[in-house]
């Protein structure tokens, strides 16, 4: 776990926005280069075998960080994606030789296992689904949305509780990349949802 340091006006923008994207890696753009901090920073370093370096290398508890080049992220973007994690691209928004004082900066695309389009990442010989799940217990059924990115394929289904065998072979043969709950819902049908999600696994 990296060590808090004190906050500069850009760490205080990068760990705004980073609060808003917990789950998710951080590509926050300066300049040339989509820059990752802290454990995002760990995470990525690892995973794209590029140097991990820090922002003061002389302080002993300095804050780590790597970048890649923003005119081949997406390379290194389709790595981090193809092992299974969410990366958020925060952009400048505005031209950093005009702004007055810090570059204003936001997160303009969340790129997911599920939702790349990248054809380096999607096999042109299978389905790359992106699956929705949704439970409403009190009409004991399951609601499922699923969509081929790749080829604009989209189905809907809808299963009762008590053929569930129906709904796992079904998934089965879906063999999803990525799977979206709903968030509106009873604390019972998360336990649901959690369990179904388990036995998926």
């Amino acid at each position: 776990m990296s060590v808090p340091q004190a906050e500069t006006p850009m760490m205080r923008q990068f760990n705004a926005i980073k609060r808003e994207h917990p789950d998710k890696l951080l590509f926050y753009r300066m300049g040339d280069f989509y820059e990752m901090f802290g454990d995002d920073a760990i995470v990525g370093a690892e995973i794209l075998q590029i140097a991990l370096t820090s922002r003061d290398k002389k302080k002993k508890n300095s804050l780590p960080m790597c970048g890649v080049p923003y005119k081949a992220y997406e390379q290194y973007l389709n790595k981090l994606t193809a092992a299974g994690y969410k990366v958020a691209i925060c952009e400048q928004l505005e031209d950093p030789a005009k702004a007055k004082g810090l570059v204003t900066r936001d997160v303009v695309r969340v790129v997911t296992p599920g939702t790349t389009v990248s054809p380096q990442l999607i096999d042109p010989d299978r389905n790359h689904y992106l699956l929705a799940i949704n439970v409403v217990l009190r009409s004991k059924c399951i609601g499922i949305a699923f969509a081929d990115l790749s080829t604009g394929e989209f189905e809907v289904a809808e299963f009762q509780l008590d053929e569930s065998h129906r709904f796992y072979d079904f998934l089965a043969q879906l063999s999803p990349q990525e799977v979206i709950l709903t968030q509106s819902r009873s604390e019972a049908e998360s336990i649901f949802l959690e369990e179904l999600v388990r036995r998926m696994a």
